[in-house]
């Protein structure tokens, strides 16, 4: 929160706000996988309320591959929890297309979620100055820089959660190119991973 209210042009009632906190609620129930035995319903709702970030936000589809990767390394691979994962995101864009086509609306769905969303980055004129960005930027840098003291003493449950996190912030870098009309703003992708690795290096 502290993040997003930093910049005055993240106060708008941004798609990515939206996008961010069903990426939040996912992020709580995979956090929980490591704890649990029968966890098919979590990592159903985990697909569920990707699907939905990625309705506000096409570029966040990056995070059910992300998702993909994490269950191999919290679980293991097991082919009926990767089915289940994916039922859960198909179960939203049915729901949400089916709603389209029946109220006229499934060309504009088309175009917003399918390949059109997608393309070359150009950068749409803001009105918020780029220099609100910096301490954004000296944060992943200095992040990024001590990753390896994030590691120490910290038991291999707890390296397993960090280094989810990590893999988290660079894969919200790597989706800021995805969309066609690129603003200021959806460098709020990567305000939950930078905010909590953050908190971490403060308090380390």
């Amino acid at each position: 929160l502290l993040f997003t209210a930093y910049c005055p042009g993240f106060s708008i009632l941004s798609p990515l706000h939206f996008a961010n906190l069903f990426l939040f609620f996912s992020l709580f129930l995979a956090m929980n996988l490591l704890r649990k035995g029968e966890v098919t319903g979590d990592i159903f709702n985990i697909g569920f309320f990707l699907a939905l970030a990625v309705l506000f936000c096409p570029a966040y589809i990056v995070f059910i591959l992300l998702t993909f990767a994490a269950l191999n390394v919290v679980r293991g691979f097991q082919f009926r929890e990767r089915v289940v994962l994916v039922a859960g995101v198909l179960v939203v864009f049915y729901l949400a297309g089916g709603i389209a086509y029946l109220t006229g609306h499934w060309r504009e769905f088309t175009q917003l979620q399918g390949l059109r969303a997608y393309g070359v980055s150009h950068l749409v004129p803001s009105d918020s100055s780029s220099v609100f960005l910096i301490p954004w930027a000296v944060l992943l840098l200095v992040v990024l820089w001590q990753a390896n003291s994030f590691f120490r003493k910290r038991t291999m449950q707890e390296q397993k959660r960090i280094s989810f996190w990590f893999w988290m912030l660079l894969v919200s870098v790597a989706t800021l190119p995805l969309p066609k009309n690129l603003a200021i703003g959806h460098v709020l992708v990567i305000a939950m991973p930078l905010a909590y690795l953050s908190a971490m290096w403060f308090f380390h």
